[in-house]
């Protein structure tokens, strides 16, 4: 399986004619970089599924001399922030759902933090890819969590 990792915009304007699983990944404000109303324009046979997360450590958030710095507002980073239930969804959606898809393409706004480590943990988990390996990814906390998830599940 191919992997492609793009940014929101690049993805808006990413065209194939192979089947895809396109996972979106958006941020929790509105923002016209990465602009939820848009959609993908892939073949018919393609899956297009969205999350909404930031990458935030919810461990290092839940120190309590951090809780303590960003008092109150702690509650609504760690509502935002990346988790088992989430990783856990994107893993078996994407296994139930794969079976046919010659692409996985995953976008946040950028392309630089959230989707390479999703991409990254679906191909270590399923073995999508020998040409795609990013090893910055492996130790941020996306990461860590979809493997240990998904380990646990798979």
């Amino acid at each position: 399986m191919d992997i492609i990792v793009l940014s929101a915009a690049k993805a808006l304007d990413y065209r194939t004619i192979n089947p895809v699983y396109a996972i979106r990944i958006f941020d929790w404000y509105e923002s016209c970089y990465n602009p939820r109303d848009k959609q993908l324009t892939l073949p018919a046979d393609s899956i297009v599924v969205s999350y909404k997360f930031e990458e935030y450590d919810r461990d290092f958030y839940n120190q309590q001399e951090v809780s303590g710095h960003y008092g109150e507002r702690i509650k609504k980073l760690q509502e935002r922030a990346f988790n088992n239930d989430i990783a856990k969804d994107l893993i078996t959606h994407f296994r139930d759902n794969r079976d046919g898809k010659l692409e996985l393409l995953v976008h946040c706004q950028a392309g630089l933090e959230r989707s390479p480590s999703v991409a990254q943990a679906l191909n270590d988990l399923f073995e999508l890819s020998e040409d795609y390996n990013i090893d910055r990814v492996r130790k941020n906390f996306i990461y860590r969590t979809m493997m240990r998830v998904g380990l646990e599940i798979l």
